[in-house]
């Protein structure tokens, strides 16, 4: 690869790009082999909007957002272990009913990145729930059975349980069958990017927080897992001699709030200027807006916060949060990102706090809205508004239009 276009294309475009392109895609598979090959790759705008005729190849991307394994999930989970006919799972954490819903759309992608915000600190760590988390291994075998393959641990809960939680998180990771990206041991470290190639195309990852609980003065690596932008400008350079597209996980902004603040903004183009081509963001615990970003004569697209995957806090508009798929496609000398759209996501917890399961949006029922244990209101149409009040039409699934 010589270039890299970045191309919006109209929804009628869309629709055709996918229909040629079927054939090509197929299933996609769980997990994909991590690669360091290198491609060295120029960034070049390019305003055309014509698709192609034909492609060399298709990425698909799935993002999801705050995986938050709160008190009530580990009870739930717990009893579920109890409860399970295989024996195997008897006494054990039994997460994977509470993904049953959604777990078709992750496995579905070649490339499925999730934010695990309470870190799996392994062997020595006893589980808990807030505001010190801890999640227990059973919870990554079960991101990894999904078919996520790029987890992020770059958050404001990873040194709930100080430097030795974040080595043991880290040191969990590391051996396993996916990219782990957010958290480094040293400078080196941090240059060493994380790729991930299918389809003879490098996607390179890098993850960055402005917020941590409690003192950085406290921890050994708190300048490897803070967002700096100096940092970030030189780790991105690199991701950019590396692979054709740089995807960066952003985690910021202000909880509770659907407005994107200045300092998120701030951040967006600084990243955009430096030659991000994605930006997905993480911590509001609310949705926010989608939007397509120009600085610096680069294009990027930009979400700025998921919202929650899986939580049970207390507020209605928690409950709702939204994976992020798009394409990423190259033909002859160019690479872009098309066929963007959001696929909102309900969390249902009853008024017991069991049962918890992530919903399609699509799938969520008057049952479980009369039913669902959260602050009210937890009707279909409000929480069908968190989303249509934030999100523009052109990202939108056709059912919410």
């Amino acid at each position: 690869m010589s270039k890299i276009t970045k191309r919006i294309l109209s929804s009628a475009l869309c629709c055709a790009l996918l229909l040629s392109f079927t054939a090509c895609m197929g299933n996609g598979e769980s997990t994909e082999a991590i690669t360091d090959t290198v491609a060295v790759t120029d960034a070049v705008t390019d305003a055309e909007t014509l698709p192609p005729e034909e492609t060399d190849g298709v990425v698909s991307v799935l993002a999801a957002g705050d995986n938050l394994v709160h008190e009530a999930v580990l009870n739930d989970a717990l009893s579920r272990g109890r409860k399970n006919p295989n024996k195997t799972k008897r006494g054990e954490y039994f997460f994977a009913p509470m993904y049953d819903d959604v777990k078709d759309v992750i496995a579905s992608a070649d490339l499925a990145i999730i934010n695990q915000e309470s870190q799996i600190c392994g062997e020595g760590f006893t589980p808990g729930g807030y505001p010190e988390f801890c999640t227990p291994v059973e919870m990554g075998k079960t991101l990894m059975d999904l078919g996520f393959n790029a987890i992020v641990t770059a958050n404001n809960h990873m040194l709930d349980k100080g430097d030795d939680g974040l080595v043991g998180s880290y040191n969990y990771w590391k051996d396993k069958p996916v990219i782990q990206v957010g958290t480094d041991m040293s400078e080196e470290d941090g240059m060493d990017i994380a790729i991930f190639e299918k389809e003879g195309i490098k996607i390179a990852l890098l993850a960055y927080t402005d917020v941590l609980n409690g003192s950085l003065s406290k921890s050994d690596y708190a300048d490897y897992t803070y967002y700096n932008p100096h940092v970030a400008e030189k780790q991105i350079k690199k991701a950019k001699e590396l692979a054709d597209v740089v995807i960066v996980s952003m985690h910021w902004g202000e909880e509770n709030t659907f407005t994107v603040n200045n300092s998120q903004k701030t951040a967006a183009k600084h990243l955009t200027r430096c030659g991000a081509d994605v930006i997905l963001g993480h911590h509001p615990h609310v949705v926010q807006s989608v939007e397509w970003i120009e600085a610096g004569g680069n294009k990027t697209l930009c979400v700025y916060s998921l919202g929650n995957f899986l939580s049970t806090m207390t507020g209605s508009y928690n409950m709702v949060g939204m994976m992020l798929g798009f394409d990423i496609v190259s033909e002859n000398d160019d690479v872009y990102v098309t066929n963007v759209k959001v696929i909102p996501t309900v969390t249902y917890y009853s008024k017991s706090r069991d049962g918890v399961c992530v919903y399609l949006m699509e799938n969520y029922t008057r049952f479980l809205a009369v039913n669902h244990g959260c602050n009210a209101p937890s009707d279909e149409a409000t929480f069908k508004s968190y989303i249509t009040d934030n999100i523009k039409e052109e990202f939108l699934p056709d059912y919410l239009k």
